[in-house]
């Protein structure tokens, strides 16, 4: 086993490869090169698609991506790993695993834990921490195939004092059912139901859980986006419990929330929007760097640029 002479790359990293890399996927499945070309460029602004490619010496040997659905009746089971590949006098040299790996590592960074692959093959995905999860159709095929899982520990951020994660559906589901506000359990509802929809984009429509390091059961307060970007610009919300005031916790989780959300290119601009008179508020985004941007709906608007 040797790997040592292979580079692993993500396409949107290198995007110089896009047609070479296209051009390699489109000759190894029975799928248009149009639609490669097409899934790659979309993967340079976004969690899902993702493409993946291992080279040596310039030369694309091996390659898989992270699409929506592989082509298959069930759209509830999603993202898909796809389009494995490796070529014949490199297999046995654990190219394949390893790249596979990284795709796992590198979607459970983004907040996507739960991975689904369809396959006919079986040994191979067991060994790299995939189990077999059900059968399934695929589009116009003659027998069903064996569909996988991966899954991983659920995702979060850590700083100094805190833990800030992402909920899990079930901790919203609580959350809707213990809520009394009509306005915000529908408001949870909604987010509900976009993270069933777009599982691989539940990280910016599920509220996110601030807790003490120390502490990690104990819910400070919450923090989320109002989705993925949409012309480079994310928007954050927070808020905390009272009796926790005055310790510079919200300061802290925004911080490491917006460094994480600038990690992704397709984030250019975080905003937020605040009430009028919520001077707190506005404090922690004046320590943040926010700018002033001109008044919303419900308030003040402000901004931060990532590298400012």
């Amino acid at each position: 086993m040797n790997t040592m002479s292979c580079e692993f790359v993500k396409l949107s990293q290198r995007r110089e490869l896009k047609g070479k890399a296209a051009e390699w996927f489109a000759s190894k499945w029975d799928v248009p090169l149009e639609s490669y070309l097409e899934s790659i460029e979309s993967s340079f602004a976004a969690i899902v698609p993702s493409w993946y490619v291992c080279l040596e010496n310039g030369r694309i040997v091996a390659g898989m991506g992270v699409i929506a659905n592989d082509f298959h009746e069930r759209k509830d089971l999603r993202p898909n790993v796809c389009a494995v590949y490796t070529e014949p006098e490199y297999r046995s040299r654990g190219i394949a695993g390893k790249l596979l790996d990284l795709v796992c590592e590198d979607m459970h960074s983004h907040g996507v834990d739960t991975l689904y692959l369809l396959t006919d093959h079986t040994g191979f995905y067991e060994r790299h921490g995939w189990k077999f999860h059900c059968l399934v159709w695929g589009d116009g095929a003659e027998k069903p195939s064996r569909m996988y899982v991966h899954e991983q520990d659920s995702f979060s951020l850590k700083s100094e004092r805190l833990i800030i994660a992402p909920m899990q559906l079930d901790e919203l589901q609580e959350t809707i059912r213990k809520q009394e506000v009509p306005e915000l359990r529908q408001a949870f509802q909604e987010m509900m139901d976009a993270c069933l929809k777009e599982p691989e984009h539940r990280v910016w429509y599920a509220p996110w859980k601030i807790s003490l390091a120390d502490k990690p059961t104990e819910i400070i307060g919450e923090l989320g986006f109002r989705g993925p970007a949409v012309d480079g610009a994310v928007e954050i919300g927070y808020g905390l419990e009272p009796g926790f005031e005055g310790h510079g916790y919200m300061t802290e989780a925004v911080r490491t929330v917006i460094q994480w959300a600038f990690s992704f290119s397709e984030v250019t601009t975080v905003d937020a929007e605040t009430a009028p008179g919520n001077i707190a508020s506005q404090k922690i985004l004046a320590r943040l760097d926010f700018i002033p941007c001109g008044m919303g709906v419900e308030g003040p608007r402000f901004k931060k640029t990532n590298g400012e």
